[in-house]
This record gives C-alpha cells, structure tokens and sequence, in this order.
C-alpha cells in the first residue's frame, strides 16, 4: 500500500526544479505548504518539548485540509533526512532563496567583488 512516505523523495525533486510552489504562513518560518489540484502537502518543523529533538512532519490534506495521511521523524530516527531535504527544498521555495542569490550575487558582482570558487 502506498502512502505519504513513498511521495517525499519526488516531493523534493519537483521542488528543486521549480515545478512545485510552496508558500508559508505570514510571518511563520516553521511550515510551509503546496497545493496540488486536489490536495495539500504541509511540511513543518517542531520541538519535542520532552526530549528537545527536532521533529519534522509532512501531511497530506484533502480539499478540506484533513489530514488524510501523515509521516514523521526526530533528529534521531531513520527517514529523517529525507523530511529535512524537503523542508529545506519548501523553505527555499516558499522564500524565494534561488532569486534573492541571485539579485545578491549581481549586487556583490557591481561592488567589485569576486566569486570564490
């Protein structure tokens, strides 16, 4: 039976190509989400008040935004890489890092400044 954990690797590499968009909560840092035409992926970040790890979740929401499906991981459990590859991917999207490096790059380029290798 597939399920959410199946879809985070192809989840990063649309992401990292651009093809999916993912936006934040106003001034929210910890989650990020992406709709497709009929569901909703959210990708956030928590702290585990008991044992203070790092805990990242994605979820998949229907149009109603129930969570239908759902898979979690500390910073010391297995899979947990893969859910801060696309936090990282959501946050860079939802941001726009790719164009801010960018615009930064041009500015330093103006000012004289080299890139290192």
């Amino acid at each position: 039976m597939k399920s959410l954990e199946d879809l985070l690797t192809p989840l990063v590499s649309v992401t990292e190509r651009g093809q999916l968009r993912w936006a934040a909560p106003e001034g929210g840092e910890g989650a990020f989400w992406a709709d497709l035409e009929d569901h909703q992926i959210l990708v956030r970040r928590d702290l585990d008040p008991n044992s203070h790890a790092t805990v990242l979740r994605a979820e998949l929401r229907n149009k109603s935004e129930t969570t239908i499906d759902e898979v979690s991981a500390n910073e010391y459990q297995p899979g947990f890489a893969v859910l801060d590859h696309l936090f990282a991917a959501a946050r860079r999207s939802a941001n726009g890092v790719d164009a801010a490096v960018s615009r930064v790059e041009k500015q330093l380029e103006a000012l004289g400044a080299s890139q290192a290798a």
